[in-house]
């Protein structure tokens, strides 16, 4: 997502690639990867040589390449098969920004030799507005194990009010629903896994749109009441049986409809700033590859690094 909306190149490795320990052993259950966005191809790839490797104790282990991946960089993929979608999983509307950047990419990726086919978006608004924001247990168990190191309780005063709301939704949701969850994570990863048996990469917008403004995806006055409200009376495990909660799943989720797909299958999956919108805007374009397969998303990236560089492009801000 800072990719993106900075005009940077962005990676997220394999789930278990860099390890999180010792202090974690899967961030937020699995969702979360921790890497950088860089100005080049070349300074991820280096990174990420830098960073792998198992520490003790880590629940995934995955064993040293057989090169380098600065190295991939000297060569150019094979001929990739690769199938894209501009669909939104709500049905909205998907920023002409976007689809024109993904048109582009397409275009790019034929003129490289690739072959681009276009597919139905293999997934829902379920997977995403049921069972990603369940994280919020795990904002639950950061704010208690972060009070447990400093000795002090987290106050509500302390953190934003969303983040206070999905600490305390966090703490309302029962192990059948966190259980339940994880379940719909295997469903999607199963579908990405049969994509990859007939593709190597998955194409789609990294965002839905241009980047908002700072404070965009904030709750809304009549929402900031209502949750402060329900904060005080003790009412906000109830509060998710009604629409707000689900207004600001939605609101957030309308700007990154396609960025938590990986987070939940834990597939390797990077973001390029191939395009510029009008006003002078970043747009990103997202590829995602099978688990473990950085290897392909380097290659292709530092093929189109060479093909349309954006090394000296600047936000227009």
């Amino acid at each position: 997502i800072p990719a993106s909306a900075c005009g940077l190149f962005g990676i997220k490795p394999s789930r278990g690639r860099i390890s999180l320990g010792p202090g974690n052993g899967e961030g937020w259950s699995g969702l979360v990867s921790s890497f950088a966005v860089s100005r080049s191809v070349r300074d991820s790839a280096a990174l990420l040589d830098a960073l792998i490797g198992a520490q003790p104790g880590d629940p995934m282990i995955f064993e040293k390449p057989g090169q380098s991946f600065l190295s991939e960089l000297e060569t150019n993929p094979k001929k990739l098969k690769i199938a894209f979608s501009t669909q939104h999983p709500f049905g909205q509307a998907v920023d002409k920004e976007c689809i024109l950047a993904i048109n582009n990419t397409v275009q790019l990726l034929k003129s490289l030799g690739h072959e681009v086919e276009e597919i139905s978006l293999p997934y829902e608004e379920a997977i995403l507005t049921k069972t990603f924001f369940l994280m919020a247990a795990d904002v639950a168990a950061d704010l208690d194990i972060f009070g447990e190191m400093r000795g002090k309780t987290i106050e509500k005063n302390e953190v934003e009010i969303t983040t206070w709301l999905l600490n305390i939704l966090g703490k309302s949701y029962s192990a059948r629903d966190f259980a339940y969850a994880r379940k719909q994570w295997n469903v999607i990863s199963r579908r990405f896994g049969q994509i990859h048996l007939n593709y190597d990469l998955w194409l789609c917008p990294t965002l839905a749109s241009t980047p908002i403004k700072n404070g965009a995806l904030q709750s809304n006055a009549i929402e900031q009441f209502i949750l402060k409200a329900g904060i005080k009376l003790g009412l906000v495990p109830y509060l998710k049986r009604t629409s707000i909660v689900d207004n600001i799943a939605k609101r957030t989720l309308s700007y990154i409809p396609y960025t938590p797909i990986a987070n939940m299958t834990g597939q390797p999956s990077m973001s390029v700033p191939l395009h510029w919108s009008k006003d002078g805007l970043p747009v990103g374009v997202m590829f995602t590859a099978k688990m473990g397969d950085e290897a392909t998303l380097f290659r292709l990236a530092g093929q189109l690094e060479q093909a349309q560089p954006w090394k000296y492009k600047r936000p227009n801000i």
